[in-house]
């Protein structure tokens, strides 16, 4: 159990930091690719969009097929599209790698926090999700 809460921190860990990383760079990606204010607002707000997009389909998967399978499945969609983010040629690539990047974000928290939550003993439950 105690790998599974590192992974977990991990991937949150992940999460945030390429969810938040996006802010500092912004600036660049203006210039670089000649965004305008709504591009730039579009490129903000892409990922937030899409977790909330993916929130509660994401839970109804973790019913159907485990909560462990999905969020490590999300966490490898964390990798990829940020490796995506990091490798964009122009706009609409980084915009979409950014939506996809959201979607796994969405889900890492939907089935990562109900596997949390199945694998934590009864007694141990509340605190485990703590």
């Amino acid at each position: 159990m105690r790998r599974m809460f590192v992974l977990m921190y991990a991937l949150v860990f992940l999460d945030e930091v390429a969810l938040l990383g996006l802010v500092p760079l912004l600036p660049g990606y203006t210039r670089t690719y000649d965004l305008s204010t709504a591009e730039a607002g579009a490129l903000l707000s892409a990922a937030p969009l899409a977790i909330l997009v993916a929130s509660i389909p994401a839970g109804r998967l973790s019913d159907k097929l485990g909560s462990r399978r999905v969020t490590l499945a999300a966490g490898v969609l964390i990798v990829v599209s940020t490796a995506a983010m990091a490798v964009a040629s122009g706009f609409a690539m980084l915009l979409l790698a950014r939506f996809v990047f959201g979607l796994a974000s969405g889900t890492i928290w939907s089935a990562g926090l109900a596997w949390i939550g199945d694998s934590a003993p009864a007694h141990l439950r509340s605190a485990a999700l703590g």
